[in-house]
């Protein structure tokens, strides 16, 4: 039986991650950061002496109770933060015990630590890496997040190395981490490895600002617009060129809060005084349930709210196809409902009691 003295400072879950690695996962933030990421939209992971404290049989137990949940669709459990490999023993205990339960594992990770037996050794256990390159460019790098780049493309070269499969993110802030000669010289050293199952290129947003100005932190890249149009049309032309290279590139526009950005939605919500959420393969315990008891939960007035997703029944017995084909779930349908404001499976007015 694992030693379960070691306990992990863990930040936050969430359920349903869907951009976290490969289906449905359980996402663990844990609490801590070295980094100081200008963009960063959990700010309020960085503090080392935050967070709640869970031994490895705690989480675990936790997990468990959604592991036929992810597992249908091909998911599993993802660490991430914050920054996981800076909580080292304690991922040590905690990834063989989801190995021996069949659990398919992600960290996700800056990769700023160098390659010592233990972390080798964490990265044996792991089943895939979600790397962060901060930036190519080593002088851009240090003066966006603090540090050097040297220690994350040496992690890079190791996973490579060794054959483990690897998602490569970059985040593309304007003016900053868009330089043509830059994104030439990822395209190239992204070339150079032969682990990569998937880049995805990030469009930078700032809908986690508030979290700096709550802690009474500036935020740095005030006058840093959000990505336009253009910039995910540059970010695509980018993912073209990374396609040619034989490198399965995507582009990722208004990147998800993580985890549930409550202030940011309930902001959102008393704006516009409407909700809607596409969601991939089911309508229980989703993005849609959880805003939902958002606005329960703070009594917001007249919202209107539209989740498009596939009815639970239909997860394990019909195609992608055959259910768009019966539910109507393609672009241009989903486009003409929103048009229409036709509810899809919840409540379209919540009122204030």
């Amino acid at each position: 039986m694992a030693d379960n003295s070691i306990t992990g400072k863990i930040h936050s879950f969430e359920s349903f991650g869907a951009v976290d690695g490969p289906g449905i996962r359980f996402v663990v933030f844990f609490q801590g950061c070295a980094l100081r990421c200008k963009y960063c939209h959990n700010r309020d992971t960085w503090a080392m002496n935050a967070g709640m404290e869970y031994t490895s049989h705690e989480l675990i137990s936790k997990i468990s109770r959604y592991k036929n949940y992810f597992t249908v669709s091909g998911g599993g459990v993802t660490l991430s933060g914050g920054e996981p490999l800076l909580q080292q023993d304690f991922l040590l205990e905690l990834l063989p015990q989801l190995k021996k339960l069949g659990i398919h594992t992600a960290i996700d990770t800056s990769g700023n630590f160098p390659i010592t037996e233990k972390i080798a050794k964490i990265i044996d256990l792991a089943d895939l890496f979600l790397l962060d390159i901060k930036c190519i460019n080593d002088d851009i790098c240090k003066d966006l997040v603090g540090v050097s780049n040297k220690l994350e493309l040496e992690f890079a070269k190791y996973l490579s190395s060794i054959k483990k499969p690897v998602w490569i993110r970059q985040v593309l802030v304007p003016g900053i981490t868009d330089h043509e000669e830059d994104l030439l010289s990822l395209k190239d050293f992204l070339s150079t490895l032969q682990n990569i199952e998937k880049v995805e290129i990030l469009a930078y947003h700032d809908l986690g600002r508030f979290k700096w100005e709550n802690l009474g932190c500036n935020y740095e890249l005030e006058d840093i617009p959000n990505a336009t149009t253009e910039d995910v049309a540059r970010a695509k032309k980018i993912a073209d060129m990374l396609e040619k290279e034989d490198i399965n590139a995507e582009v990722i526009n208004a990147r998800f809060l993580k985890p549930l950005d409550e202030e940011t939605i309930k902001t959102s919500i008393e704006k516009t005084k409407r909700v809607i959420t596409i969601e991939d393969g089911t309508t229980i315990n989703g993005l849609g349930t959880a805003v939902k008891e958002l606005i329960i939960k703070e009594k917001l007035e007249e919202v209107d709210i539209q989740t498009f997703a596939y009815p639970d029944e239909f997860i394990k017995h019909g195609t992608v196809e055959e259910l768009e084909k019966i539910y109507h779930q393609d672009v241009k349908s989903i486009i003409n409902k929103i048009s229409q404001k036709k509810e899809i499976d919840y409540l379209k007015k919540i009122k204030r009691k």
